[in-house]
């Protein structure tokens, strides 16, 4: 069951774009790259500085939440390029303590992304503008912490 996750995460995250006119979206500025977060930050206040800093549209660092035994920060950064578009990076901290390795990075286009915990759930949510619903995009359960599919810690 596991190769079916990184295809169903596409197909939520692809969705809500599939029937937009991306003739109409306007290209990034000049320089502008999306590039992937960094794998590894040697201490948490490093993780928050790149968090807070590194996007055009603003980004944010979550508290630390506690799934199970494993101490986890969401990181959102926005990108005002003309498309609303929105990174979530999920970053954990090492088991010797000392930094955090990315677990999950998931960028979506065509809308902003807010989080939440719910018991030992990382729910991540989208906000229609026009509508104002809310609809729940992707959840990340402890379970994925176990697994440590990032860089050795």
């Amino acid at each position: 069951m596991k190769p079916m996750i990184p295809m169903l995460l596409a197909l939520l995250v692809a969705t809500p774009c599939a029937s937009g006119d991306d003739a109409k979206a306007k290209s990034a500025p000049e320089g502008f790259q999306l590039t992937d977060p960094p794998r590894v930050f040697s201490s948490i206040d490093e993780m928050k500085r790149w968090g807070y800093s590194s996007a055009f549209g603003g980004g944010g660092v979550s508290e630390a939440y506690n799934l199970g035994r494993h101490t986890v920060y969401v990181v959102h950064r926005m990108h005002t390029s003309g498309v609303l578009t929105a990174e979530v990076s999920i970053y954990t901290v090492n088991d010797d303590g000392k930094g955090v390795s990315l677990a999950l990075f998931q960028p979506a286009r065509c809308m902003g992304v807010s989080s939440k915990v719910v018991d030992d759930t990382i729910v991540c949510e989208s906000r229609d503008p026009e509508t104002g619903k809310t609809s729940t995009i992707l959840t990340v359960t402890r379970h994925l912490f176990d697994f440590k599919p990032f860089p050795p810690r």
